[in-house]
């Protein structure tokens, strides 16, 4: 009888166990998370050579082509409001974007970012989905204000 308890006890924490994890939520990235290449800025067609990804953990890269001799990389973190659709963020050496911008992200197969500047001029920048940022060319990474003061893409 003692070993009958034992073992219905033993199934009860068990069912007990095995039932809490169904909770589990899906998590649902934010349409914005990925990799981005500039196709338009200000409705024409841009040449200027740039990519930009969000990541999940909050921070962002920027490769820019200035030159045939490669990328300058930009790095920093980013914050969005999912209320209002804006994302506003900073570089690694501090200095602040030099507006916030309003995000959405076109038709149902997200391929394209729309980035709208939140300041009296509206510029818009329209980026297409892409699979990967460059790999190669990478010629320098941006740290400080004084080096690239006027060069930063956001």
């Amino acid at each position: 009888m003692r070993k009958s308890r034992l073992f219905w006890r033993f199934v009860a924490l068990v069912l007990a166990v095995a039932t809490s994890c169904t909770d589990e939520k899906e998590v649902v990235l934010p349409d914005y998370i990925g990799c981005w290449q500039l196709v338009s800025y200000c409705g024409a067609p841009t040449e200027v050579d740039l990519y930009l990804q969000f990541k999940v953990d909050g921070k962002f890269t920027i490769l820019q082509r200035n030159d045939t001799l490669g990328y300058a990389e930009y790095n920093g973190t980013y914050i969005s409001n999912e209320e209002s659709y804006t994302l506003s963020g900073a570089y690694n050496d501090g200095q602040k974007w030099a507006c916030d911008y309003m995000y959405r992200v076109s038709d149902e197969s997200k391929q394209e970012l729309v980035l709208t500047s939140a300041n009296e001029n509206a510029e818009v920048s329209v980026y297409k989905s892409v699979n990967a940022m460059p790999s190669g060319g990478i010629v320098n990474t941006i740290c400080s204000v004084v080096e690239s003061e006027n060069k930063k893409p956001l």
